[in-house]
């Protein structure tokens, strides 16, 4: 192949990739051939045209045809990388749709180099037959002819690696074949895999399970088995022995009992980074499905003892996340939590909280009177140093708000020390979210108005009820003219928290057009209407209109105006009803949702058009904030469901 000449053909000016136009990737191009690490000079090609994925360049459809001529060529330095390459724009285009107009052309041109592609399989070096099988997989086209390809040379190949890369290839192919064909496929590759080695059975257990259960012995088998790491030489597969794990557990999907019995039995591994991974698989059950939490808390109290740090952090964590009901489970985490200082103590702490243990207020007294809030490596306000991450002082501190009463003089006495920064903020938080129940902290927070940036002081005495006889306005007025300029400061809150101190309406008709006037209302106005209270009638009328046809962030403010402004509960509890639409069909939840219940909840308002909704926050076996919600998603999910039974109690009085 001429490259040369090749590269000139191409107006590269015109075209683009993810950063910019695409002059810079005739360098690069020619640069494969002479560098001396190619395969680097590969991965820049890969970040441009591949980048966060879901678009074809335009630049990418002129690169293919020369990568795929470049790999043929059996002198080219780095095949392996640049097949995974080609595989990898393979994977991307697959996911986008043909409403792109650059997806057309790399189809046309894509379908013409695949058959040269397939030709790989048998190619003479084994470092390219490894990766060969990866543009296959994701074919969209002559998927019956790929596949009998695939199962071809699979038979024959010798390189345990490589075979397994084309027993996943051929699992990714068959979906996309006529139910007969599908039928053959597998039981071909029963034969092949069958009496095989541990890594090529469970190969073949992908294959297997599209049309009959697999259990969960024949990937503990291969996930415990020391040749485990023959998968980092595959296409699949890259990067660390945990990560083989993981991608184990993402290709079952949706097989909740398997996952949960393969999380389980890979805690009997003798490799540590192995039972890390276990755990990370049970979190990741967790997180989709509510049951297994009993699960989860039972494998995690029998995990604490694991002679590895990593290991026993990460059961502690599961353990305290679970709010386990066990006796046994809450007198254990309190005899961790009496422990030196460090993760475990506060990880302990944190666990007896969630449970509602009164034993975790000596703990949380401590780390308040510590030199560090929590321990020293535990600094997480606004970025996180644990691993798995603990939460924040403040965060723990609200799982304990029931005993708000025994911790408001630690809190008070460290906020009374402490100056402006992370540490102050957290206690801030905590001092806003007791409420009313930590007014006794109102004369620091008095004398936190003269700090650099007062802002969370006047929204924490606006939380517990403070009023202009509290709060001398010498000090609020100025505290609050000031940062009211500063960049980034929540302006709604701290004017809303204002207008609740001092009664003065002033900041919330500056930010508000005239109610008579036709200037569009912004979505802070919709927020702030209802702190004018009932002097805020005038736009009532405009609010009912607006409500049916504002987004989300919109419609929480509208509502809570409306309702706030007339003390109607049905006009602005119906647009939050209507927020809700789609979760017991499947849309995850977000924090809006919770919002919106909360919202509903504190109006009183009850629709039966609503009670499907209901019905399924309470009930459903799926968490209802979907498949990537960590441990606060689950906190969510939770939350959701409380309050929805909440409203069903008082609804209609049979929600069991």
């Amino acid at each position: 192949m001429d490259l040369t000449s090749r590269l000139e053909d191409v107006a590269w000016a015109r075209l683009e990739h993810a950063y910019d136009d695409a002059t810079d990737l005739p360098a690069l191009l020619r640069e494969i051939g002479v560098a001396e690490h190619p395969e680097q000079t590969v991965g820049m090609l890969r970040d441009r045209l591949v980048h966060q994925g879901h678009v074809v360049y335009s630049a990418t459809v002129e690169v293919l045809p020369i990568l795929v001529d470049m790999v043929l060529e059996s002198g080219c330095p780095a095949r392996p990388a640049i097949v995974r390459l080609i595989g990898d724009l393979a994977s991307e285009a697959a996911r986008v749709g043909s409403e792109q107009e650059t997806k057309v052309r790399w189809s046309r041109i894509w379908r013409a180099r695949l058959p040269l592609m397939a030709d790989l399989l048998c190619d003479g070096d084994v470092e390219v037959r490894r990766v060969a099988p990866s543009p296959l997989a994701s074919a969209e086209f002559d998927q019956d002819r790929f596949l009998e390809r695939l199962l071809d040379v699979c038979g024959a190949e010798r390189d345990e690696p490589a075979q397994l890369g084309q027993l996943i290839a051929i699992a990714d192919l068959l979906p996309a074949v006529p139910s007969p064909l599908r039928g053959a496929g597998v039981s071909r590759v029963a034969e092949i895999v069958s009496g095989g080695p541990p890594q090529v059975r469970m190969a073949g257990a992908f294959v297997l399970r599209q049309v009959e259960p697999v259990g969960a012995g024949v990937f503990l088998d291969a996930l415990r088995a020391p040749d485990v790491e023959q998968w980092r030489r595959t296409w699949c597969v890259p990067g660390r022995r945990q990560s083989i794990v993981s991608w184990v557990d993402n290709r079952l999907q949706e097989d909740r009992d398997l996952r949960m019995s393969l999380g389980k039995g890979l805690l009997a591994s003798v490799d540590v980074a192995t039972r890390t991974a276990a755990f990370n698989v049970l979190m990741r059950v967790a997180s989709r499905w509510r049951s297994p939490m009993v699960d989860v808390a039972a494998v995690g109290f029998h995990a604490l003892d694991d002679p590895d740090e990593t290991v026993s952090s990460r059961a502690l964590f599961a353990l305290a996340v679970s709010r386990s009901r066990e006796p046994e489970h809450a007198d254990r985490l309190a005899e961790l939590a009496g422990g030196p200082d460090g993760y475990p103590r506060l990880a302990a702490t944190w666990g007896l909280a969630r449970i509602g243990d009164s034993r975790c207020v000596p703990h949380l007294l401590s780390s308040l009177r510590s030199e560090h809030l929590g321990y020293l490596h535990h600094q997480v306000y606004e970025g996180a140093v644990s691993r798995p991450v603990l939460p924040s002082i403040d965060e723990i501190l609200l799982e304990a708000a029931a005993w708000s009463g025994s911790l408001l003089p630690g809190v008070v006495r460290r906020l009374a020390s402490t100056p402006a920064g992370p540490e102050r903020r957290a206690l801030l938080r905590t001092v806003a979210g007791w409420g009313p129940e930590a007014k006794a902290a109102l004369p620091v927070l008095v004398d936190g108005l003269a700090t650099q940036d007062p802002t969370l002081e006047t929204i924490a005495l606006a939380a517990i009820g403070a009023s202009a006889s509290d709060v001398p306005i010498g000090l609020l007025r100025p505290a609050f003219q000031r940062v009211s300029a500063v960049p980034g400061v929540d302006r709604l809150e701290l004017i809303r928290a204002y207008t609740r101190i001092t009664a003065d309406v002033g900041p919330v008709l500056a930010e508000l057009p005239d109610a008579g006037s036709d200037e569009p209302l912004s979505g802070s106005a919709l927020h702030l209407i209802g702190a004018l209270g009932p002097a805020g009638a005038d736009h009532a009328d405009r609010l009912e209109q607006l409500m049916p046809d504002l987004g989300r962030w919109a419609t929480l403010g509208a509502a809570r105006s409306h309702w706030e402004i007339t003390g109607e509960a049905a006009p602005g509890g119906q647009a939050l009803a209507g927020l809700l639409v789609g979760l017991d069909r499947g849309r995850p939840a977000v924090k809006a949702d919770l919002l919106a219940l909360r919202r509903i909840a504190e109006m009183g308002f009850v629709d039966p058009a609503l009670f499907s909704v209901l019905w399924f926050l309470v009930r459903a076996e799926v968490r209802v904030t979907g498949p990537a919600s960590g441990w606060h998603g689950i906190d969510l999910d939770e939350e959701m469901a409380g309050i929805a039974r909440r409203i069903l109690d008082t609804g209609n009085g049979v929600c069991t």
